[in-house]
C-alpha cells in the first residue's frame, strides 16, 4: 500500500523545509509537505511512479509541485512557487541533508525534481520572455 501523509514536525529537515516554504514571498496558500512512502517505509520513494499517487498529487497541488528526494525510502512533495530563492534554498537544504544527515546507503538524489511525462527531471522555474 502507498501512503500520502501530511507531515508536521516529523524531523528537523522537514521543519526546515516547512519554514522555507512558509517564509517564501508568495500569495499562494501554503500547504504542509506531503510525504510519499510505501506501507513498509522501505524503498518507498518509488511510490512516486504509481499512477494513483501522481493523480492525488495533481489534485492536492493543481498549480504543480516539486519533489524533494528525502531518501530512497521517501519523497517530499511541496507546492511549486515562482520563487527562485525558494527553489535555490530547497536545493541547498537538500544537499546539506544529503551530506550531513542522511546515511550514504539511503541517498537518492541531489536537487529538487519534477515529474514530467513519467520521468523525474530537475525542477526549473518558467522562463518569461519580454517582447519590446
Amino acid at each position: 500500500m502507498i501512503s500520502l501523509n501530511i507531515i508536521r514536525d516529523r524531523n528537523p529537515p522537514t521543519r526546515q523545509i516547512q519554514t522555507a516554504i512558509n517564509s517564501a514571498n508568495t500569495t499562494k496558500l501554503c500547504l504542509s509537505p506531503i510525504l510519499i512512502i510505501n506501507e513498509e517505509n522501505y524503498y518507498g520513494a518509488s511510490a512516486i511512479f504509481h499512477p494513483a499517487v501522481q493523480e492525488k498529487l495533481k489534485e492536492l497541488f493543481p498549480d504543480g509541485y516539486w519533489l524533494i528526494p528525502s531518501s530512497r525510502h521517501e519523497f517530499l512533495a511541496v507546492p511549486k512557487y515562482d520563487d527562485p530563492q525558494l527553489l535555490q534554498g530547497l536545493t541547498e537544504l537538500n544537499a546539506d541533508v544529503n551530506k550531513n544527515v542522511l546515511n550514504s546507503d539511503d541517498f537518492l538524489a541531489y536537487g529538487i525534481l519534477e515529474l514530467k511525462n513519467g520521468t523525474l527531471v530537475p525542477a526549473k522555474l518558467p522562463e518569461y520572455k519580454i517582447w519590446l
